[in-house]
């Protein structure tokens, strides 16, 4: 009687039978990141085995695809196809708003029923993700916020672990999840000093904390904006960042970040004021990714003739200097301001300050590149003094403000001259 059924009978009977196999059962963890890298792991049976040959790598269709579905939204998971076979997948989320979300499974491009994920129960809890605030980890303040490349930042937040690249079993807060690696931009940040296992700086701010620091040294040569993130394992995933992390530049990106270029001098320090003179500039990082390497000499552009990432040649304009140029003895240059600083002086009146110099005892100095700026708590009944030269990114109505312990004053000038301060 067998030989004698049609052929598309014993089809139909042979897709019913690989269907009904195929089917989800559990999904591990049920929390994570809302902004994503949390590894799920899907248990069931007739998942595709992800090491076949395939004719076309890109064919979507082809293999195992993970679909994490909200009410409102729609997200893919991303498979890890080594770790893949029959009866398991795991998959990272991307970001996703706070929500449940449950998991979907097409293998070779044909969807799981709905009555083969978790048998058929509406959104079932053990095949749904959640993404909650309480398994983010967070960027709540990184230190500093500007610095050449390589420079070592350091962030608190919402960390939950002291752990990384060890075989200790727990964090100190008895938490089991450690740290994966750490990003500034596309380039890994470095938690471990060169050639050793001594860490930088992870901590947590007690035993039974979540919160704590983590500092990390950039890697690359790339001058320009970087946002950071981490990632833990376990049910955690990447960090988010709070919005007051993040800085607007004069080119208008959110960064939290900026690296720039470092000049250690030129030579000659003499040229004729017809121009012609070919000046070089030593330096780092003379990186043109973003855009052309670009010099003003006394505000007049240099022409350019060759650029290496520590030395550029250009060609001086013609400058003639008027009497008001000649009379200048303060000039705009590079980045930052100039911190004077005077320990255990406590003055009369803040105009007392515009008077002191650096033979006044507890003097000392710096250039810091962004405010506000916080002092050490073993300084006492300090004064300073902070000079720099202001370029506003864009025309417009700027308000500045104010925030200081215990009085402060602010003077500015129209001009370049310090003398015309008000």
């Amino acid at each position: 009687m067998r030989a004698k059924l049609p052929p598309a009978v014993l089809l139909l009977l042979t897709l019913c039978c690989c269907t009904h196999a195929q089917r989800l059962s559990y999904v591990s963890p049920h929390i994570g990141s809302f902004a994503g890298a949390t590894r799920l792991t899907l248990t069931g049976d007739g998942f595709a085995q992800e090491g076949q040959f395939r004719l076309n790598p890109e064919d979507d269709t082809f293999g195992n695809r993970v679909t994490l579905v909200s009410g409102t939204l729609s997200v893919p998971c991303d498979v890890e196809r080594d770790s893949t076979h029959g009866t398991q997948i795991l998959c990272y989320t991307r970001p996703m708003p706070h929500d449940q979300y449950v998991v979907h499974v097409s293998v070779d491009g044909v969807p799981i029923p709905d009555e083969n994920i978790c048998n058929g129960a509406y959104k079932p809890y053990h095949c749904s993700f959640y993404t909650k605030w309480y398994r983010t980890p967070t960027i709540q303040s990184l230190s500093p916020v500007s610095g050449p490349p390589g420079t070592l930042v350091t962030i608190r937040g919402l960390i939950f672990s002291d752990v990384y690249g060890s075989n200790t079993a727990l964090s100190s807060n008895g938490q089991n999840v450690r740290f994966l690696r750490s990003y500034m931009g596309g380039m890994p940040c470095e938690l471990l000093r060169p050639e050793s296992d001594e860490l930088y700086n992870l901590r947590l701010d007690s035993e039974r904390s979540s919160w704590g620091y983590m500092s990390c040294r950039m890697t690359g040569t790339y001058v320009g904006h970087h946002n950071m993130r981490y990632i833990l394992d376990a049910n955690y995933g990447r960090s988010s960042a709070d919005k007051k992390v993040y800085r607007l530049s004069a080119l208008d990106k959110l960064g939290m970040f900026q690296t720039y270029a470092e000049v250690v001098g030129v030579t000659p320090s003499h040229g004729s004021v017809l121009g012609g003179t070919l000046l070089t500039v030593h330096g780092r990082f003379f990186d043109q990714t973003d855009s052309p390497a670009r010099v003003l000499v006394g505000g007049l552009p240099c022409e350019i003739q060759s650029v290496r990432d520590s030395e550029i040649t250009c060609v001086t304009a013609e400058r003639r200097m008027t009497d008001d140029e000649r009379n200048t003895t303060i000039y705009p240059g590079g980045r930052g301001l100039k911190m004077e600083l005077w320990n255990n002086t406590r003055s009369g009146d803040l105009s007392d300050i515009q008077s002191y110099n650096e033979s006044k005892e507890g003097y000392w100095r710096q250039w810091i590149d962004s405010m506000p700026h916080n002092f050490p708590h073993e300084l006492h009944d300090l004064s300073t003094r902070t000079r720099g030269f202001f370029v506003p990114p864009a025309s417009g109505n700027y308000t500045i403000y104010l925030n200081c312990d215990d009085k402060c004053q602010l003077y500015f000038s129209n001009s370049s001259r310090p003398e015309d301060k008000a």
